[in-house]
């Protein structure tokens, strides 16, 4: 009986103690990772034609594909998916048949070592992938120390994602080379469609899709009211003053979360549906098609709502980024890089920021007043210059990591700072 008490000890002060020791082992005073330079002119052109190559509109059932990524597209991508844009950095390095991903955590100035570091280094075995060690600090773990834990994350993967298995099977195989990998997959619509209704769960649970069809009516019916052309502000002012009288007793930052999903949403003229699923009749008398504008300009309110809507669905570093992705796409053969649009772009995200955070009351007292106007959510946008093709914002600005670039992004951050909404 003492040896099982023992034993039982044992195993406790393990698992209490291991963690904390490898906590401590991974505190460093450098950094790993150091700060990601952004998304350039010259990456905008490779990682259209990469999206447009394997577009899923374009893919039939069964089609085996093979999508190769350099490393670079790979931490661009990590870069503007990160939850938040500071205090902690994620680096992937592709070498062959060996990949590397490496984590910085800035750390509170009270505790010991400025920064948390840690690596995993994964090898490619016959086309798949296999955890080799985990580096905390420069405490080196072999990969089969953590196999429990690998085996357990896909047991509870595979329990409570029913497409994860599928997924698994899609994906053929991995290549891992110098400087990029490449993933062979077999396009499965239905596995698909599942994903696509999982993610509609997560963005929408069912509470918030009965919030979500609130705004919907109230975005429905102010438009049928409204004539070929109003301002954002006409439509904003009601679906807030819905959210105020909603969140009494209940949760602001969700209704604000529901409302911006749903607006971004009709703005970019997207499926309704699919975003709120369910009967399709619930979602009748349907909304009237508006021209709604800010400054006088729909695609300022375009950019607005749909920077908005994604920042409340997966946070404002990706929709910085896709903003600026799409004015660098612009500046290369449409309509060129317009800095009006990123300023409505982040005027979008800070409000968003702002409405699902702690100030969630805050913003909807001020867009909910009868008084709104669109000076209170975007700031002006004399002097901010647009229509600049290629050529033109590389002889003015360089590209974005330029000093001059960077003064009137700050410029731009500064005028949405002193937005009424966000004081």
């Amino acid at each position: 009986m003492r040896l099982f008490l023992l034993s039982v000890l044992l195993v406790v002060a393990a698992l209490v103690l291991l963690p904390l020791a490898l906590l401590f082992a991974g505190m460093q005073p450098d950094p790993l990772v150091e700060p990601f330079r952004s998304a350039q002119q010259d990456d905008v052109g490779r990682i259209k034609a990469l999206l447009q190559q394997h577009d899923p509109r374009d893919l039939r059932d069964g089609e085996v594909r093979t999508l190769t990524i350099s490393e670079r597209d790979i931490n661009l991508g990590l870069h503007s998916l990160r939850p938040s844009p500071g205090g902690h950095a994620l680096r992937v390095t592709v070498y062959e048949r060996l990949a590397r991903a490496d984590y910085t955590l800035s750390l509170p100035s009270r505790w010991p070592g400025g920064y948390f570091n840690v690596s995993l280094f994964v090898n490619e075995e016959s086309g798949q992938l296999r955890l080799q060690s985990v580096r905390f600090g420069d405490l080196d773990l072999p990969g089969w120390t953590l196999a429990p834990l690998v085996t357990l994350a896909d047991y509870r993967l595979d329990r409570e994602f029913p497409e994860y298995r599928g997924a698994l099977s899609a994906l053929q195989s991995v290549s891992l080379d110098a400087g990029e990998a490449s993933f062979t997959y077999r396009w499965d619509r239905s596995l698909a469609k599942q994903i696509e209704q999982r993610g509609r769960a997560v963005l929408l649970p069912d509470l918030d899709r009965d919030r979500a069809l609130a705004y919907y009516r109230v975005l429905a019916s102010t438009s049928r009211a409204a004539g070929g052309t109003a301002s954002l502000a006409t439509l904003l002012q009601p679906m807030f003053e819905m959210a105020e009288r909603r969140s009494v007793g209940g949760d602001a930052a969700a209704e604000n979360r529901a409302l911006l999903l749903v607006l971004g949403t009709v703005l970019n003229r997207s499926s309704t549906h699919r975003l709120i699923g369910g009967d399709p009749a619930d979602l009748l008398p349907g909304h009237r098609y508006v021209y709604w504008t800010l400054h006088g300009r729909g695609d300022l309110a375009q950019h607005f709502a749909v920077s908005a809507a994604i920042a409340a669905a997966g946070g404002g570093v990706l929709a910085d980024a896709i903003g600026v992705f799409k004015e660098l796409d612009d500046s290369r053969d449409g309509s060129g890089f317009s800095f009006p649009d990123l300023v409505a772009d982040r005027a979008g995200v800070e409000l968003s920021q702002a409405a699902i955070g702690p100030r969630a009351g805050r913003v909807q007292a001020v867009m909910a007043a009868d008084e709104l106007a669109e000076s209170h959510f975007i700031p002006p946008l004399q002097d901010m210059p647009e229509g600049l093709m290629e050529m033109a914002f590389r002889q003015r600005y360089s590209d974005l990591d330029d000093a001059r670039y960077a003064q009137v992004k700050r410029e731009i951050d500064g005028r949405v700072a002193r937005l009424p909404v966000l004081q």
